[in-house]
């Protein structure tokens, strides 16, 4: 009997598409893929949600070129909102484009990212963003926008109590202490 799609079955399959990516298992992104495509056009999921997925996908076991227009879709699509989803889906974008498009379209998702989050007034929203852009600066070597935007992720994170970011801070701050020791 065929499962009925909704909306956090795709969330679901989506994080598992991230699984199959850290566990560097394509087999599993591409069953995973297979198993919910039938479900893609369903009018029972957001549309932001199935590019989500479907970018995910093909950024990382897919065609790399469609990721980076799925990328600019969901962008496109998700602009008008000033949400905490909007800034994640940014996010999302950027990294596609880091990858597989150009560094400047990522920097500038990023920058957009950041400035929704700082619009919404949310704690939890800009440091997630600024981690995004030192990334970016990060696999640039570009230290001092790198230390820049780390440093600004570091202030607000001395707001939140959120452990999530306190790791990846965490990370990002030992990177760059190697990565600068380096140059």
């Amino acid at each position: 009997r065929p499962l009925v799609p909704c909306e956090g079955a795709f969330e679901a399959a989506a994080w598992l598409s991230f699984a199959g990516v850290k566990l560097c298992d394509p087999g599993l992104g591409h069953d995973i893929y297979k198993r919910a495509t039938g479900f893609l056009k369903s009018g029972n999921v957001r549309r932001e949600t199935r590019l989500v997925f479907e970018m995910i996908y093909h950024s990382s076991f897919g065609n790399r070129q469609l990721a980076v227009e799925i990328a600019e879709s969901l962008a496109e699509h998700v602009r008008h909102k000033l949400s905490i989803e909007t800034t994640k889906q940014l996010r999302f974008a950027a990294f596609v484009h880091q990858c597989h498009g150009t560094i400047q379209h990522a920097i500038s998702l990023g920058i957009e990212a950041n400035s929704v989050a700082e619009r919404m007034k949310a704690l939890s929203a800009p440091p997630s963003c600024a981690l995004v852009l030192c990334a970016i600066y990060f696999h640039l070597g570009v230290l001092d926008s790198e230390e820049r935007w780390l440093s600004m992720a570091e202030i607000v994170s001395s707001q939140t109590k959120t452990r999530a970011f306190d790791s990846n801070t965490w990370s990002y701050l030992s990177d760059f202490s190697l990565h600068s020791a380096d140059w």
